[in-house]
């Protein structure tokens, strides 16, 4: 009455689980969480475990999957290092 019969339900699909277990593909429940995920790499291994785990949520929740690569420069890089090179050559004359 309410849905399909037993007999013609698709049967589940069953995945390995991580403690030896398994699980059922229908157990995830798509769409009910975020519609976009961001996270953040900065080529660490910590980092790159989260985006893992991230890019695997988005996949089961059906999300957008916004990565950002943070990467960081010395404190005196780029025209600082120039500035500071002229204030030598100066103190130096």
């Amino acid at each position: 009455m309410g849905g399909p019969s037993p007999e013609r339900a698709e049967p589940a699909t069953v995945l390995p689980g991580r403690d030896g277990g398994s699980v059922t593909a229908e157990a995830e429940h798509v769409g009910d969480g975020p519609s976009t995920i961001l996270a953040a790499v900065d080529g660490s291994v910590t980092s790159l475990r989260a985006g893992g785990y991230a890019a695997g949520l988005a996949r089961r929740q059906g999300a957008r999957l916004v990565v950002v690569h943070v990467a960081t420069r010395p404190a005196l890089a780029g025209p600082a290092v120039e500035t500071l090179r002229a204030h030598r050559k100066r103190q130096a004359a």
